[in-house]
């Protein structure tokens, strides 16, 4: 008997993307009647469109708690699946994602981090794309680390009953705090490539700059006065990524120029991100919210 999954997506006013996740997923070679799967509509003044056509086993929820995680916790309440798979609504689950999801927890393995492939608009990258083709979402990575991504991330519903729900008070950042409190726990990760899922890269400087506000707010809420992280934090961001060198031309993910080009903009992203946490701590200014 196939073990009972629940796929919990948070969509905020992305229902174009949301449409492609959702014939992926209504695709997926694992049994439709072994598994559910959780919208959960962080907009509740954004409808579902009228022409969106829902598998039986596709169920839409409204959080009108602002920020994914929150939406990620209503969907934690309400699965019944025995497994919780992660995903987002601009991501696109291969085929076999759920299959070799479930076939990669064990008794030994409480948590999966899978692989995150990043695509692009056209053959020809700006500096952007070709910054996120080097360092979005190394998930292989990220599991060393003892951390995982929420865009592509399985785990045993028992793990939440251990570990807890997300932080809701997060913007951003609260995939990576809840996998430390999961690996300070000793409850087991692993990395699998053969757990997919496809995401589109951001190829404009709004959308770019966007997710770099709201990854540094989400570092500033988790810093939260703290004096040493904050100027552990400083002094990393205004050193050139001096220890990224060696891994970065040592990768396989792009030619030599493209990896000069990476190197030049993970220093700006750096100092970029150093500068508005400095505004954070300085100001009153609001997080954004996506």
């Amino acid at each position: 008997m196939k073990k009972k999954v629940t796929v919990i997506v948070p969509t905020y006013q992305h229902w174009d993307e949301l449409r492609k996740c959702i014939n992926a997923l209504q695709d997926q070679s694992y049994p439709k009647d072994a598994f559910e799967v959780l919208i959960i509509n962080n907009d509740p003044t954004s409808k579902l469109p009228s022409n969106f056509e829902l598998s039986s086993n596709f169920k839409l929820l409204e959080q009108s708690t602002p920020g994914s995680y929150a939406a990620r916790n209503k969907g934690i309440e309400y699965a019944t699946g025995d497994i919780i798979a992660f995903t987002d609504s601009d991501c696109i689950p291969h085929r076999d994602w759920l299959r070799n999801g479930v076939e990669a927890l064990g008794n030994e393995i409480e948590r999966v981090a899978g692989h995150v492939e990043v695509f692009f608009e056209s053959t020809k990258l700006n500096f952007i794309e070709i910054y996120e083709k080097m360092y979005a979402f190394d998930q292989e990575n990220n599991a060393k680390n003892g951390v995982s991504v929420t865009a592509n991330m399985i785990v045993k519903k028992s793990v939440f009953d251990k570990v807890g729900n997300f932080d809701d008070l997060l913007m951003s950042g609260g995939d990576f705090e809840w996998n430390r409190r999961a690996t300070a726990q000793n409850i087991s990760l692993q990395y699998c490539s053969a757990v997919k899922v496809r995401h589109p890269s951001r190829s404009n400087r709004r959308a770019f700059l966007q997710k770099l506000r709201r990854t540094t707010g989400g570092m500033y809420k988790v810093i939260d006065g703290d004096s040493t992280m904050f100027l552990s934090f400083f002094l990393r961001g205004i050193l050139p990524p001096i220890k990224a060198v060696i891994p970065t031309m040592n990768s396989d993910k792009g030619n030599f120029k493209e990896k000069i080009i990476a190197l030049i903009v993970m220093y700006l992203v750096k100092i970029y991100c150093t500068c508005y946490m400095l505004k954070l701590c300085l100001t009153d200014t609001k997080l954004e919210r996506q």
